[in-house]
């Protein structure tokens, strides 16, 4: 039995949850992955799963055999070394982004990569939950903000500056909000963020000013915040990456550009593609990189949009 390949097999189960699941995904017989998995199991003397007929979880074994993806990524990196191979745009590549980030721009770059690259698999996780990359076996991840994991390397991926803008018929109806006191009088729409503070944080000369926005709606979906707004429902404050299409296109319309004060971004200045340091010299990561670079470094800033309603 080559004990690497079922070992790289038993990380696709402890990944997935299920024989079935991998085995689809491998397009081969669900009895195939059980019989390797039974015997990994008694080569290492140990159990790894217990199954049922509900779930497959972890035993203390099985985690603690995930837990050496890391050594075995390097194994891999220093026996490519040693031996001189050079990797090609082949095989499969895992990334993980932010949900609104990878449905707007990567579900689209993608495609293209796959087919210049016929011999190449991306494995596309979209989730705002934090991943951490070295120890969940991604090959790069997009990060909103600078990662403060000093073990990863990272790179400017484009502005995270933010927009306070709303539809041209709201401000017909309501007038356009010049300064911050002017915001007093206006609906706001709130992405509220859990863990993070509600507070609109502008910054001028003078400092630091915070503003509670307050309307009749509010969610923790950016979609559902921008289409509010595209509705007519008021003010939002959303970084120029998520609503840049919606700028071009003046269903929305950007406001308080001439203001000294300047909406702070909540995460940080800049959106960053990370990834571990043993992935230095991969091709495949450093190519993706360098596409994703291309392509999308100025979805970040501003964008030229329908002038202000006034």
């Amino acid at each position: 039995m080559d004990t690497i390949a079922a070992v790289r097999l038993f990380f696709d189960v402890a990944d997935q949850g299920s024989f079935s699941a991998v085995a689809r995904t491998r397009q081969v017989a669900i009895s195939s992955i059980t019989r390797l998995i039974n015997q990994l199991e008694q080569n290492l003397g140990a159990t790894l799963f217990v199954r049922s007929t509900r779930q497959l979880s972890l035993t203390e074994a099985g985690y603690r055999l995930l837990q050496s993806r890391v050594q075995l990524t390097q194994l891999d990196e220093t026996l490519k070394a040693i031996r001189g191979v050079t990797e090609d745009m082949s095989g499969r590549m895992r990334i993980t982004a932010p949900e609104n980030f990878g449905r707007r721009y990567l579900i689209d770059i993608i495609p293209a990569l796959l087919d210049e690259f016929p011999g190449l698999e991306i494995e596309l996780d979209l989730s705002d939950e934090y991943r951490d990359l070295v120890t969940q076996g991604f090959d790069m991840g997009i990060r909103v903000g600078e990662d403060q994991s000093l073990s990863l390397i990272q790179h400017r991926l484009t502005p995270n500056t933010h927009v306070l803008c709303a539809s041209p018929t709201y401000l017909s109806r309501h007038g356009v909000p010049e300064e911050i006191d002017d915001l007093k009088k206006h609906r706001c729409i709130r992405h509220e963020i859990l863990g993070l503070d509600k507070h609109w944080v502008f910054e001028d000369k003078a400092g630091v000013t915070h503003f509670m926005p307050q309307g009749s709606f509010s969610s923790n979906m950016s979609d559902a915040v921008i289409s509010a707004a595209i509705s007519n429902q008021g003010i939002i404050l959303m970084p120029y990456w998520l609503v840049g299409a919606e700028l071009v296109a003046g269903k929305l319309v950007p406001i308080m550009e001439a203001s000294s004060a300047k909406p702070l971004p909540k995460y940080g200045d800049w959106l960053f593609i990370a990834y571990p340091p043993h992935n230095r010299h991969s091709i495949k990561v450093q190519t993706v990189r360098q596409r994703l670079i291309a392509s999308l470094h100025d979805v970040g800033h501003p964008v030229d949009a329908a002038p202000e309603s006034r």
